[in-house]
């Protein structure tokens, strides 16, 4: 490091700089050979990793954090968001029986559901398709969203923000 400050501020001779430059690309030349040979050596799961243009993506695991469910209340017009969500992260999915239970019953509590309360003794599926049978109801569901959208407050300006302000509730 200090020859290369003596040549920035002029203080090494040009045969000094040549002989230094030339040392330089003499060890450059040495390590491409090294690595060349380190490389013919290595294993083909061992090059993937360290690639130079390689994608990393397929190497690196990412901790995810669970998703949560969000609870049910018992209110029909948060079934639909509930339902999709169930089914999405745990119905459709390959899991024992038992454990699609347990989740269940931690997303929709006794007191919103009595349905779903302690003195229940049946399976998974017949508590699935018992709720299901209890909020999926397409007629009521349109009915609630109906009455909620003609439930709206008038705007009292006409604007953007009053349009998103309908979106956002109803």
């Amino acid at each position: 490091m200090e020859q290369v400050r003596k040549a920035r501020t002029g203080e090494l001779d040009a045969s000094k700089v040549e002989e230094l430059l030339n040392s330089a690309r003499i060890h450059y030349e040495r390590m491409l050979i090294n690595n060349e040979a380190l490389l013919s050596l290595a294993k083909e799961e061992e090059l993937e990793v360290h690639s130079y243009g390689g994608n990393m993506n397929s190497s690196v695991e990412l901790k995810l954090e669970p998703l949560h469910i969000s609870s049910f209340d018992g209110a029909l017009r948060n079934w639909v968001a509930f339902k999709d969500a169930f089914e999405t992260l745990v119905h459709n999915r390959e899991l024992p029986t038992a454990y699609k239970l347990g989740e269940l019953r931690q997303a929709v509590p006794c007191s919103a559901v009595p349905l779903v309360g302690d003195i229940y003794s049946g399976d998974y599926e017949e508590l699935w398709a018992a709720l299901k049978g209890r909020y999926d109801n397409p007629k009521q569901l349109a009915k609630i969203h109906v009455a909620r959208f003609l439930n709206l407050s008038l705007a009292s300006e006409e604007s953007a923000q009053s349009l998103l302000h309908i979106a956002d509730v109803g």
